[in-house]
């Protein structure tokens, strides 16, 4: 997997995500081989949602599209099709770029610095605690954060009558109740 950095839609989908090579059978398949982008809804025909949440949100750099790997896309019409009757997936955000997740980490971060409670901790201590929730995107490296892999999918469900399903945390609620095994 690779950290893509991309300008625009059009140059993030004339890449291909090119194979590594990986030391052992434990990585999975949907890893191991090159796959392209695509914009989820499009490629769904409309059946998976898109709600660009940090486009809205304003995030310069952002995209008005939700893209993942194609492998990726494929996966959740699959799950799709096992939820009930009307239900559909609704995405966030999926692959994105560099700049983005620099903001969003600085944003959290530097939130995290102002609050009093954190006030005596070192600028050490204040990463790690950031980067239990907020990926820190390192230039340079093949997979700095996971979104930059076009594998990671931030979603929701969204039942047959069009209200999305309590999942027990809002989208980007960083708290404990945020983790899968809260």
């Amino acid at each position: 997997m690779t950290n893509f950095q991309a300008e625009s839609y059009q140059e993030v989908n004339s890449k291909k995500i090119p194979s590594l090579p990986l030391p052992d059978d434990s990585v999975p398949e949907l890893c191991r081989k090159e796959d392209e982008f695509v914009d989820v809804e499009a490629y769904s025909g409309g059946k998976i949602q898109c709600r660009p949440a940090y486009y809205l949100q304003g995030i310069k750099g952002a995209m008005d599209k939700c893209l993942m790997r194609r492998e990726v896309a494929d996966r959740l019409l699959r799950a799709r099709a096992r939820l009930p009757e009307g239900w559909t997936f609704q995405i966030f955000d999926a692959w994105r770029p560099y700049d983005v997740q620099y903001s969003l980490y600085s944003e959290y971060f530097c939130g995290l610095a102002r609050k009093a409670e954190y006030q005596e901790l070192t600028v050490r201590q204040l990463h790690k605690i950031a980067r239990r929730f907020v990926s820190y995107p390192e230039k340079g490296k093949e997979l700095s954060y996971v979104h930059s892999s076009g594998g990671a999918v931030d979603l929701t469900l969204v039942d047959g009558q069009g209200n999305e399903v309590d999942m027990g945390s809002v989208f980007d609620e960083f708290s404990d109740r945020s983790h899968s095994d809260y």
